[in-house]
């Protein structure tokens, strides 16, 4: 006897094709670490513990307050080795416009030193990292802020906060070099204002490091994490 098959039209031909292209296999036919990486990559973003980030170095300077006629300070920020670093001016910060000015300065390329972008002649109300404005980043590990004032007028002054992430290479090499876990030497490179040497002088002398962060090894951290873009 003859087996008839029925006739398809063009259109469920098609169809069935299309089926067959996008119809994914039998969750049962999926090993559970499969099944895993496939639910991972449908994610809008992996999530990070916040061990994963750099600790941060910190310097603040600041003027007297309020500072007084004919004043000129000149200090610098040094953190050895680092990548970038940002700076924050305290909410207070307040000077005589135009006349009052804070310069924030780095070396050029030929070795000069030179007023940042957008640090040249700070003054008035209106300051980087203030009310909700961008900090001033700057692509150098060592700056110089100079401030000096008139006679005419006194205001409040200014005080910055230089903030800098520890830089993971340096971590990974001196940890290598003193065998020592990496969250001690972040702290380390963290208190001692990025010095690689006196980091190391000081995890020699078995000097006690502290940090107010919440760092730990233990990467079975529950419910503490953060999207890789740091907004939640």
């Amino acid at each position: 006897s003859q087996v008839v098959l029925p006739s398809l039209s063009l259109a469920s031909c098609t169809s069935l094709f299309f089926f067959l292209m996008i119809r994914r296999p039998p969750r049962s036919t999926l090993s559970s670490s499969s099944a895993a990486s496939d639910v991972y990559k449908r994610q809008p973003w992996s999530w990070l513990p916040i061990t994963t980030r750099p600790l941060m170095c910190e310097k603040s300077i600041e003027s007297p307050h309020n500072y007084p006629p004919h004043w000129r300070q000149r200090d610098e920020i040094y953190f050895p080795g680092v990548e970038y670093m940002q700076l924050y001016f305290d909410p207070n910060t307040s000077t005589e416009a135009l006349c009052d000015c804070v310069t924030v300065l780095a070396e050029d390329k030929n070795g000069h030193l030179a007023p940042v972008s957008g640090g040249d002649k700070l003054s008035g109300i209106h300051w980087p990292g203030k009310d909700g404005r961008p900090p001033l980043v700057i692509g150098k590990d060592r700056v110089v802020v100079e401030f000096s004032s008139d006679a005419s007028y006194q205001d409040w002054g200014f005080k910055l906060t230089a903030v800098a992430p520890v830089s993971h290479a340096m971590v990974t090499k001196l940890s290598q070099e003193l065998d020592m876990s990496q969250t001690l030497v972040q702290l380390a490179l963290k208190e001692e204002h990025h010095s690689y040497q006196n980091a190391k002088i000081g995890l020699l002398n078995n000097k006690t490091y502290t940090s107010d962060e919440s760092t730990t090894e233990n990467s079975e951290i529950q419910g503490v994490y953060q999207d890789p873009d740091g907004t939640l």
